[in-house]
């Protein structure tokens, strides 16, 4: 399956770590690209797109797939972060940062506080 590339709006050289700018770019382009490209994929002769993943934080996909009528699956990254702390349990109670139970100790309270 060869593979596209929706552009974000931005030219060669613009800064994409202004993420305000990259957002309002993306937000006038994505939408019209992808609508193009699906139309383009399923106007050839070749696999069709009839199911499509997007991550849940892509609202416009979102949009887009369901303006056209095509089945979509939401995915939420955040959920990978979840595992990972969840497997870091034994690891976090060796550390001294929770208890058995999952309590957090005095001292994780102390810097969650401070730091988030």
């Amino acid at each position: 399956m060869k593979r596209s590339n929706i552009p974000d709006g931005l030219e060669d050289g613009e800064d994409r770590n202004q993420i305000g700018k990259l957002n309002e770019r993306l937000c006038q382009v994505m939408p019209t690209q992808l609508k193009e490209l699906i139309h383009k994929v399923n106007g050839s002769d070749g696999d069709k797109i009839s199911c499509v993943l997007v991550d849940i934080n892509m609202g416009l996909a979102l949009d887009v797939v369901a303006e056209l009528g095509i089945p979509t699956v939401g995915l939420w990254p955040a959920a990978v972060f979840q595992l990972a702390v969840l497997l870091s349990i034994p690891k976090l109670i060796d550390d001294g940062l929770i208890d058995e139970n999952g309590k957090t100790l005095s001292c994780f309270n102390y810097l969650a506080v401070q730091y988030l």
